[in-house]
């Protein structure tokens, strides 16, 4: 955890690694974002223009023929600066080191469990046991995580 949030220089500034993962991870879906948005815009183009269907998609195809290429580069370009600058690879391998879902489902499952069963008359005592112990080893889980 302690490697998550140290500090690292991004562009003379100092930010935390999963600040600059979130920050190339936004980034590379904005241009993603932006090649579907001038795709659609292409479409749409083309069928203003057009009333044939066929002609329509001459028009795109020919649009696409133009732009594809370049998109395609902004979009890989844009990955390419999340997993290098990003460092998305190592940010991931952390996650799942510390797999912290995991151990906070386990904690709100026992929740949902002990609700469950303190509404039904006669039968609060085991699940109590149960929930107890399950919490007690999500927690010394967390515990040794933070070690």
């Amino acid at each position: 955890m302690q490697k998550l949030s140290a500090s690292v220089v991004n562009n003379g500034k100092k930010t935390t690694l999963i600040e600059l993962y979130t920050e190339k991870q936004t980034r590379y879906t904005q241009v993603v974002a932006e090649k579907t948005k001038a795709f659609r815009q292409a479409r749409e183009d083309a069928q203003q223009v057009y009333t044939n269907p066929k002609d329509v998609r001459v028009a795109y195809e020919k649009w696409v023929e133009e732009h594809a290429r370049t998109y395609r580069n902004y979009v890989q370009a844009a990955y390419m600066d999340w997993v290098v600058t990003g460092k998305k690879e190592e940010v991931e391998f952390y996650f799942a080191v510390v797999d912290q879902d995991t151990a906070m489902a386990r904690v709100e499952q026992s929740k949902v469990i002990l609700r469950y069963f303190s509404l039904l008359p006669g039968r609060l005592i085991y699940p109590r046991k149960i929930c107890g112990q399950l919490l007690s080893r999500t927690l010394t889980a967390l515990v040794s995580i933070r070690r």
